[in-house]
């Protein structure tokens, strides 16, 4: 498996017209598009393209468009001109939970 979990912090801090700063621990999921099936299939809680505790779905990724996401990329990058061949690829993002999608960004 080359799918991971980052952890960090994420904070933020205001100096004015009033101070103010919190910070509180994150994570996001590094998933191999390869392996989304799988990590769906052995991963008691998480699930690919259904409901889950958490959980991805390829409609959630560009544009919302249906296909695996892997091919819509691909093919997006060709039309962009991109030629080299595409290996693995690393979703870095924050997965529904329960269904509720919070995901500001993902790369």
């Amino acid at each position: 498996m080359n799918s991971r979990i980052y952890t960090g912090e994420v904070g933020h801090a205001r100096h004015a017209p009033v101070e103010h700063a919190f910070s509180f621990p994150f994570y996001c999921l590094g998933i191999d598009l390869d392996e989304l099936e799988e990590l769906g299939r052995t991963i008691p809680g998480f699930a690919h393209n259904r409901w889950g505790r958490l959980s991805i779905r390829d409609t959630d990724y560009l544009d919302g468009e249906k296909g695996a996401l892997k091919g819509r990329l691909v093919d997006w990058l060709k039309k962009q001109g991109f030629t080299a061949e595409i290996g693995t690829v690393e979703l870095v993002t924050v997965p529904r939970y329960f269904g509720y999608v919070f995901n500001p960004v993902s790369f």
